[in-house]
C-alpha cells in the first residue's frame, strides 16, 4: 500500500509514498471518511511530498472524494492540508480548493501543514 494513516490529535495525516494511483487516494478517502465518522477529525493533511510520481489528474481524484465523503460524513472535518512540491498538482488543487466547502490550502512542506492545522484548531 502507497500510504500510510496516522491518528493524530483532532486529524489524520495521510502520508503517500511511491507512485500515487487514483485506487490509491479512494481507498484512503473512504478509510479517513470512516474515521471521520467515529472521531472528531476536524483537519486531514495529504501529505505527498514522498511520492515518487503522481498519476495524471489525481488532483481532481483528490478534491471530489473528499467532497463526496465530506457530504455523507457526520464528522466535523474543517480543514484539508495538501503538501505536494508539484506545481501542476499545487496549481490543481489551487482551482479545485475554490469549489470546496472546507478551508483547503496547499504547502510545501509537512511542517507548514501541520502549523495551519494545530493554529487554527
Amino acid at each position: 500500500m502507497p500510504y500510510t494513516l496516522t491518528l493524530v490529535a483532532n486529524g489524520i495525516r495521510c502520508h503517500y509514498t511511491q507512485t500515487a494511483t487514483h485506487p490509491d487516494i479512494a481507498d484512503a478517502v473512504a478509510t479517513i471518511s470512516a474515521e471521520l465518522d467515529v472521531k472528531n477529525v476536524r483537519y486531514v493533511i495529504h501529505d505527498f511530498s514522498q511520492a515518487e510520481r503522481l498519476d495524471s489528474g489525481i488532483a481532481a481524484q483528490l478534491f471530489f472524494a473528499v467532497k463526496s465523503r465530506a457530504k455523507a460524513s457526520t464528522g466535523k472535518l474543517e480543514m484539508v492540508a495538501v503538501v505536494t512540491m508539484d506545481e501542476v498538482f499545487s496549481y490543481l488543487i489551487e482551482e479545485f480548493k475554490k469549489h470546496s466547502s472546507h478551508q483547503t490550502k496547499v504547502f510545501r512542506t509537512l511542517a507548514e501543514a501541520e502549523a495551519w492545522v494545530t493554529g487554527a484548531v
